[in-house]
């Protein structure tokens, strides 16, 4: 007869509690997952490769940094990860009410503007059937160089994501607030939080898009990139729940931070890091395996993660085989940054 009991053994080992659960033999350790939402069938990423096999080294990198790794995608990506769900034909009575009031307000395709929020509502059900309270929310583009579960200051908020402090157009007046932005690409969620931001949404799409309109308006008029996306939902959903609980990992953190964009000197203020401009990518420095940006004023502050966003992940494989980008990679960003610069002035002349 197999005995059934349910052991806690509080380990200090890396500044964590672990719960351990034996049943029967079988010893499972009850801890934060991550999750991933990726399928191939949506828009081509820029610099993604064949495949995106970015991807690959997302997950590697997570994993190796001690986390549980949950890869939610298609079969193009169904041997990257131990634990996959295939989710290409995934529908919810959600996202299905979800989908009858969306209207795609931005230059993306319908099927990556959709995409976008999908994951929302397919992790929802994955936490709602497996009775998970937490989550942490990764993209496919970042390498993360932490254990999730080692950073207790999640436990006082509901959720985190990265948000610039200035949310202005420049092309509007000050105090216009129009950039809307709050970047989850690494974030972290509580069920009761996901369940009110999805409720948000639906209820946006379907009585307030007074809230979302003037954004996609400004993007219009003056050709602006982009437009009505997650990242706005959340932005609004934040600012109009004042009883949510959230944490702005764009801040520095005493000597350390979350990345937001590996091109941009911003994360929290406009101009905080430093950026190669021959290459047009931050300084990172690497030690014991751990990577460091550097601020403007010359110190030298942890990254928990890199979020290779756009073309740059072409990137990715270099970081995480070399921690820099190869000659190789040199030559060819150089090209590129060569190529962009002429493009700009042919445009002049043309323009004059």
């Amino acid at each position: 007869m197999y005995l059934s009991t349910v052991i806690l053994i509080f380990a200090k080992m890396i500044n964590r509690v672990f719960i351990i659960t034996y049943f029967g033999g079988t010893i499972v350790e009850n801890r934060m997952p991550i999750l991933i939402h990726h399928e191939t069938g949506e828009k081509p990423q820029r610099g993604g490769g064949a495949k995106q096999k970015y991807l690959n080294y997302c997950i590697k990198q997570a994993e190796k940094a001690g986390n549980k790794v949950i890869l939610f995608g298609d079969e193009a990506n169904s041997e990257w990860c131990t634990s996959w769900f295939d989710v290409s034909s995934f529908t919810s009575n959600r996202w299905e009410k979800f989908l009858a009031h969306f209207e795609n307000l931005s230059d993306y395709n319908d099927e990556w503007a959709k995409g976008i929020f999908k994951r929302f509502f397919i992790f929802e059900k994955y936490i709602l059937e497996n009775d998970i309270n937490q989550f942490v929310l990764l993209d496919s583009d970042i390498l993360l160089y932490l254990d999730v579960n080692t950073y207790t200051a999640f436990n006082d908020y509901d959720v985190a994501t990265c948000i610039l402090k200035n949310q202005d157009f420049s092309v509007l007046p000050k105090g216009n607030e129009l950039r809307m932005v709050a970047n989850a690409g690494f974030s972290y969620w509580t069920r009761n939080a996901l369940s009110s931001f999805l409720d948000f949404c639906i209820n946006v799409y379907e009585n307030r898009k007074d809230l979302i309109y003037p954004k996609y308006q400004a993007h219009k008029k003056y050709s602006l990139s982009g437009g009505v996306n997650e990242m706005t939902l959340i932005y609004l959903w934040i600012k109009h729940h004042k009883d949510i609980r959230h944490l702005n990992l764009a801040i520095r953190n005493g000597h350390s931070t979350f990345n937001s964009d590996i091109r941009k000197s911003y994360n929290y203020f406009e101009e905080e890091y430093t950026v190669n401009s021959k290459y047009n990518i931050k300084n990172v420095v690497f030690k014991n395996d751990t990577p460091y940006l550097t601020s403007l004023d010359g110190e030298l502050v942890r990254a928990y993660n890199l979020h290779f966003i756009g073309d740059s992940k072409r990137l990715i494989k270099d970081y995480y085989y070399h921690q820099n980008i190869t000659f190789k990679t040199k030559c060819i960003e150089f090209g590129w940054l060569t190529r962009t610069w002429l493009g700009k002035q042919k445009r002049k002349l043309l323009k004059s």
